[in-house]
């Protein structure tokens, strides 16, 4: 009995197509061996004559599992994986490639804060998130505040608690990082946020405002506010602060006198405090924990403080005992657990025994922040970590500290940023972004040039009408002129004053500075402050009356600092309100 190869029908004996499908039937439907031919038996899996399998090659190979081409096609599978998470890996939230574009997209781009960083084009200012993307569109005013008797701390532009103050056609109020307005703004100015609150000040009355733009403390011109810090803000009455908490209530007595209408806020629990002339430290019930002995006295850092006495220089705990004595000439605040110091004109960094932490070799360094700090060699800088290890190659000529990840740098003054690995923005410019950047520069500085003639001639002008106003005062009083100790230049620069922030800059901007033993301090026409040639960083205004100002600067090869400017005799000089050092305007 024999069966259709094809469609299994049983046929008869002799048959040579199969009566149901038609298919021809080999061999007379009988099955023979495929090497000799010899006839073969239903069942038979070898031939008897010369023992070949019965089993087809075509059967065997249709009958293999295709585990070899599973694995094949896994292992490619793992290989795109791996490729996709080496350029997406968790916790990498920015893109270096799409940072690069910016630098040609944008005039400037400035450093990140909860994930967004402000770039501005022309004279609008925008912001883009950490891949690079446009968040918020350049649509907003620079903010120039024209008020001389607010204290507010002057805007950074950052977003903080997620919103940021901004200025559009005269219109002052909150965006938050979609770009919308937060929340009807009524009042005049704002400072930034700072534990979810913000001051808020209307005409001469000052509150705070929270995120929702809830007014919680009342505007009130009894006080001045400042910035919440653990809890408690510093407020300002008649020349002398206190604190309040978060309800408005001043739990702390105003009694301690101010520098600059300003007093500090609280670090690790403590606070610098000024009475009768000489500083002390407070805890946040406003027991004096530290006597008020100090001449100057710095927060707390790392459980640290770096304090000043009768020209002595020491860092203290917070049982006020000196724990690191004075056997350095320069001191720095702790962060992170190391501290720049200088001796005999080298700069180091020490731990928190007083020991030398590794030996250093740059002519600057600074100040640790997530484990890299920024040091510079001859006129470029790089980043070290904690070992004194070059992680990033001193190529930069201007750095900032690293925030989220990522620092801005300046390299052949294209502006940029890199990551703590060394890989920057700069490894994905080409040459023709790189000429359309240097050719956009070129034509913003000839426009800065012409704007800043036309400054000069219109103060110039102001100056002359100020002056003959003043000579013809001076001729009615001192009709014979006998008597008269005039000096009409003197007169004429005295007439300058800080009528608002932008005066402030305006008067500093490529303006030089000299103490008169060969440190100069220069001031670039972008407010960039250069200490003795090195970079210090961008100058910006904490606070400012009609003759005088306190600044703020950093990002530098000096880390974080502070420097007062005031006018006397109309000409600027710089002070140091640490060690008293005086630069006069050249």
């Amino acid at each position: 009995m024999a069966f259709c190869g094809n469609c299994g029908t049983e046929i008869s004996d002799g048959a040579k197509f199969c009566p149901e499908c038609g298919a021809k039937i080999i061999g007379n439907g009988a099955k023979n061996c495929a090497k000799c031919g010899n006839k073969l038996e239903d069942g038979t899996k070898f031939c008897p004559k010369c023992g070949t399998s019965t089993e087809s090659k075509k059967s065997k190979k249709s009958n293999k599992k295709p585990i070899p081409y599973i694995f094949g096609a896994l292992i490619i599978v793992l290989v795109a994986l791996g490729g996709w998470l080496l350029g997406n890996r968790p916790g990498k939230d920015y893109s270096l490639e799409g940072l690069a574009k910016t630098a040609v997209k944008y005039d400037y781009t400035g450093d990140f804060c909860e994930g967004f960083a402000m770039v501005r084009k022309g004279e609008k200012i925008g912001y883009i998130d950490k891949m690079g993307n446009e968040v918020i569109p350049c649509i907003y005013d620079e903010i120039t505040p024209t008020r001389d008797d607010i204290m507010l701390e002057n805007n950074d532009y950052l977003f903080h608690d997620g919103l940021v103050f901004v200025c559009k056609d005269d219109k002052y109020f909150f965006i938050d990082t979609e770009g919308k307005e937060a929340f009807p703004f009524k009042y005049e100015s704002a400072q930034n946020y700072s534990e979810g609150l913000a001051v808020v000040c209307k005409g001469n009355k000052y509150g705070y405002i929270d995120t929702k733009g809830n007014e919680v403390i009342p505007l009130t011109s009894e006080f001045v506010y400042g910035k919440f810090y653990e809890g408690l803000a510093t407020v300002v009455k008649d020349g002398k602060c206190g604190y309040i908490d978060k309800s408005g209530k001043i739990v702390i007595p105003i009694q301690f006198e101010t520098d600059y209408g300003y007093c500090d806020h609280f670090c690790e629990g403590l606070a610098a405090i000024r009475k009768n002339g000489k500083q002390g430290y407070i805890d946040t019930k406003g027991n004096e924990v530290i006597s008020c002995t100090f001449d100057i006295a710095s927060d707390f850092s790392d459980g640290l403080a770096c304090v000043w006495k009768n020209g002595k220089k020491s860092y203290i705990d917070k049982t006020g005992r000196e724990v690191i004595s004075c056997a350095f000439d320069e001191k720095n605040d702790f962060s992170e657990g190391l501290a720049v110091v200088s001796k005999d004109g080298k700069k180091f960094y020490i731990n928190k025994e007083g020991k030398e932490a590794f030996p250093s070799s740059y002519d600057y360094i600074s100040s640790f922040h997530e484990g890299l700090a920024a040091v510079r060699k001859g006129k470029l800088s790089g980043f070290i970590d904690k070992s004194g290890k070059e992680i990033i190659p001193c190529l930069y000529s201007i750095v900032s500290s690293f925030s989220g990840g990522l620092a801005s740098v300046d390299k052949d003054g294209i502006r940029g940023y890199v990551d703590k690995k060394g890989n920057s923005t700069f490894d994905y410019l080409s040459q023709e972004d790189i000429a359309k950047i240097k050719e956009k520069q070129q034509k913003q500085e000839t426009s800065e040039e012409i704007i800043a003639d036309d400054a000069e001639i219109e103060y110039d002008s102001q100056s002359q009408e100020e002056q003959v106003t003043v000579d013809e005062t001076i001729a009615d009083d001192n009709s014979d002129n006998s008597s008269s100790a005039y000096n009409s230049s003197n007169t004429s620069s005295s007439a300058r004053t800080f009528a608002n922030e932008q005066y402030v800059t305006m008067y500093l901007a490529n303006q030089t500075f000299t103490n008169g033993s060969g440190v100069d301090i220069r001031i670039d026409g972008s407010l960039r402050m250069y200490i003795d040639g090195d970079y210090a960083g961008v100058v910006s205004v904490l606070r400012y009356n009609s003759t005088s100002a306190l600044l703020r600067f950093g990002g530098g090869a000096y880390g974080e600092g502070k420097i007062g400017v005031s006018i006397e005799n109309g000409r600027l000089k710089l002070n140091d309100p640490v060690d008293g050092t005086t630069w006069y305007q050249k």
